[in-house]
């Protein structure tokens, strides 16, 4: 068990990918709305500066921001992106 918890630890993560692929997620979630970054970032509890930093891909959504991304539009299909 400590091998395979040493082994996941220490996977190489191309977060380059992360990135892209966390930016395309947040912008395709606000474009099926058809928001605003103001009126998204009231949706979400944050601010117009973080969603901005997230669509630019400068930073990444917490967990529970994931979530209530999600929770906006659950139908939305993003198999296309990955």
């Amino acid at each position: 068990m400590i091998k395979v918890l040493s082994k996941m630890t220490t996977m190489n993560i191309d977060t380059e990918k992360t990135k892209r692929l966390s930016k395309l997620y947040v912008k395709k979630v606000r474009a099926q709305l058809d928001v605003t970054q103001v009126d998204f970032a009231k949706m979400l509890g944050t601010s117009h500066d973080t969603v901005k930093k997230y669509e630019m891909g400068a930073i990444h959504p917490s967990l529970p921001i994931w979530f209530k991304i999600q929770s906006l539009d659950e139908r939305l299909d993003f198999s296309h992106i990955f």
